[in-house]
Order: C-alpha cells, then structure tokens, then sequence
C-alpha cells in the first residue's frame, strides 16, 4: 500500500501545474489527505504493538535487518520451510478437531 502510495504522489511536480490544469492544488489534496490517513493508521497499528511511529518501524527494521543478514539465506529457507510445515500440520489439527467436535455432537444427538 505505501509503495503504491508513494509511487502515484508525485506532489512536488503537481503543484508546480503540468500547464494544462487550472487548479493542480484540487487535483492533489485527495491524494495528500490518503496519504495523511495511511500514515494515521499505519501510526495506530503499529501503536498497539508499542512501537512509535515511523521512526521506531525504522528502528525496528534497522534491527531486524541486522540480526536477519547474519544468518545465512539458505538458512532462512529451512526455517520458513520449516514454519510452512509446522503451519500445515497445526492446520490439519484443527480440521481434524472440528471433525472429531462434529462426530461428537452427532454422538450426543443420537444418546
């Protein structure tokens, strides 16, 4: 969403008017008020998480990046294979516990 926004804001340029629009401050405003409501719910997002702002998501990644470019990219893989895997299996468990919470009912219904 942030690239994207960022990629169609080109907000200096438009207001310096490409020649051909009698109010480029119109055409503008509604992109900067997005902007302004992106960035207020990126704030209370990432608020909730006890993180600051803009400067403590930079601080954040700044940190991640650090401890993540120690460790090996093939490494990397293995774990998010290995989450990947443990995810399936967690999923199947649930499946499996809603079926066995189901075939339970129809035990009781039967009773």
């Amino acid at each position: 969403m942030a690239h994207y926004l960022l990629a169609r804001l080109p907000v200096w340029l438009a207001l310096d008017g490409d020649g051909g629009d009698p109010d480029p401050l119109e055409r503008v405003l509604p992109q900067l008020e997005a902007v302004a409501r992106f960035a207020d719910e990126l704030r209370s997002r990432v608020a909730a998480d006890g993180i600051d702002g803009i400067d403590g998501m930079l601080n954040v990644h700044r940190r991640l990046r650090a401890v993540l470019d120690d460790i090996p990219r093939d490494e990397l893989e293995r774990m998010r294979g290995a989450v990947a895997e443990l995810t399936r299996a967690l999923e199947d468990i649930a499946r499996c516990l809603d079926h066995m919470a189901r075939i339970k009912a129809l035990v009781r219904k039967d009773v």
